[in-house]
């Protein structure tokens, strides 16, 4: 069976071009603005205005919570469904009943920025989930099951994965996703990034949180 790539592939923190950042203003609102970019620390950047700092971070996915018929490649950016259960150690963090997976990264505090490409996919969800969420039994997307997630559907319907699901608006197909979560105010935004528009903020996202994404298979796009 032919492996498919799937849309999670995380843009790293090097690419973020300056006018296509974001930030928290004073006010708690999601808004684009003018940045300087200077280097912190290794492999992140940190990402400057007036109002704030957050950091632009790379994401590295956990193999260790990848469903069995993913596959995450070496360096932790990408992943694919294979198709088919492959034998893999077993661990307690790994989801068995959805083709989901989280990243190794988990973020208690601050601003954190990062981007996943979604090409011309048709089927996608990603966001953010408690690190403790359930990995071994049927689970809804949802916050009251730790999982704050926006996603498309058949390439047609974008949805909020809130309680109960909201039906996006969304102009176009972004192929770019920002994710942009301040901690401090519980607060996580979505973006298109070459609209530079904000697809949809959850509120009262909890303080301990880790990148999740879900991988679904039968896509048409190449």
């Amino acid at each position: 069976m032919v492996s498919v790539t799937v849309p999670w592939q995380a843009i790293p923190s090097t690419s973020i071009q300056v006018d296509l950042s974001w930030c928290c203003a004073g006010d708690g609102d999601v808004c684009v603005g003018e940045f300087e970019r200077d280097e912190c620390a290794p492999g992140t950047y940190c990402l400057i205005s007036t109002n704030c700092l957050i950091i632009a971070v790379d994401v590295t996915l956990d193999a260790d919570t990848a469903h069995p018929r993913l596959q995450v490649s070496e360096d932790g950016e990408s992943v694919k469904d294979t198709g088919v259960i492959r034998k893999v150690p077993s661990k307690e963090k790994r989801f068995d009943s959805h083709t989901f997976l989280l990243a190794k990264e988990g973020y208690t505090s601050g601003m954190h920025y990062w981007e996943v490409d979604v090409g011309k996919k048709h089927n996608w969800n990603l966001g953010v989930a408690q690190e403790n969420v359930a990995r071994k039994e049927t689970v809804a997307l949802s916050p009251k099951n730790g999982f704050w997630v926006i996603g498309l559907a058949d390439g047609q319907e974008y949805w909020a994965h809130s309680d109960p699901w909201i039906r996006l608006i969304v102009s176009g197909r972004p192929q770019k996703i920002g994710i942009f979560l301040d901690i401090s105010s519980k607060k996580l935004s979505f973006i298109s990034v070459h609209q530079k528009k904000v697809l949809y903020t959850f509120t009262s996202v909890t303080p301990i949180a880790t990148a999740f994404g879900e991988v679904k298979r039968g896509d048409a796009q190449q």
